[in-house]
């Protein structure tokens, strides 16, 4: 079993250079359901995590499993990769930037999260004005969109299995990528931050959307503000069960969370490590195992 390494302040940030991706793939194939189970969140966790590397060392590292890399897309602040898995297309968005992490700036780290997520809502297009998201998330999609959506129509059309998938910020570029697609055959979302309000999660909900969230991770409850919802029920991960939680208005506070870190104390905080992609793989997979 894939174990994952030692956390620190020098390797809390992705990509993951030592970690074995997709071990023991042969012995969990994915299995393309539309229906929530945990094999096939193990492996969009992996992809949501390999999609830090470029495009070179992901093509590297996939060479010996059955996914294919067969399409990139790069916007100013917006990164997708699209995979193929047998009859299944996997788009996947990489998550934002976590480089230059230190002990002694935690506390700009958390504030500088709060600071990003302090973009107004925004009308997701003139014809529904009601319908508002995060600013950042829908001007970083829009980047990309264009050739996306060209690209999805066409696999679409193949009778291809479409997939959504992303951790972090990449997770709310999956989000919004599935809706304004308006048709997904799953999406699997990990560390998601808050996407838009009450009427876009709503209108979100007929989308099969599987959110996991792992145990302390704070980005999960990012935005702060009360005017962001999280769409569908979460996943809650913990060292040894996962269940549904309905927390779409659960906030932190965050002096709470500052006062909590110790000052002197060479640990990263559970805030931070629940938050990486890997520590995702490595909960689901050691569930996976569980039930096996």
């Amino acid at each position: 079993m894939t174990t994952t390494p030692q956390i620190n302040w020098s390797n809390l940030a992705p990509p993951y250079i030592d970690y074995d991706y997709f071990a023991d793939r042969d012995k969990y194939p994915f299995s393309g359901s539309g229906a929530f189970n945990l094999t096939d969140a193990w492996w969009m966790s992996e992809i949501s995590a390999l999609v830090y590397f470029n495009k070179a060392k992901v093509s590297k590292i996939i060479t010996d499993t059955k996914l294919k890399l067969i399409k990139t897309l790069y916007g100013k602040t917006a990164e997708c990769f699209v995979f193929q898995l047998e009859k299944n297309i996997i788009i996947a968005f990489r998550g934002s930037e976590l480089s230059g992490i230190k002990e002694n700036r935690l506390k700009n780290i958390i504030s500088d999260w709060a600071t990003n997520f302090k973009f107004r809502l925004t009308p997701l297009s003139c014809d529904n004005v009601r319908i508002k998201v995060h600013r950042g998330f829908k001007t970083a999609l829009d980047e990309i969109w264009h050739d996306l959506n060209n690209f999805i129509i066409e696999k679409q059309n193949s009778n291809l299995k479409i997939w959504f998938t992303g951790h972090s910020q990449g997770a709310a570029l999956a989000t919004l990528a599935a809706f304004y697609n308006g048709y997904a055959d799953g999406v699997y979302n990990f560390g998601s931050p808050r996407v838009g309000n009450s009427e876009f999660a709503n209108s979100f909900a007929k989308l099969p959307c599987y959110r996991l969230e792992n145990q302390n991770d704070c980005v999960c409850h990012l935005p702060f503000f009360k005017k962001y919802w999280h769409v569908t029920q979460g996943y809650h991960l913990t060292c040894d069960s996962i269940k549904k939680t309905n927390d779409s208005k659960d906030r932190f506070d965050l002096e709470k969370i500052i006062e909590s870190v110790k000052k002197g104390n060479n640990t990263v905080p559970s805030l931070l490590s629940d938050h990486i992609p890997i520590n995702y793989s490595y909960k689901i997979k050691k569930l996976i195992t569980k039930n096996s």
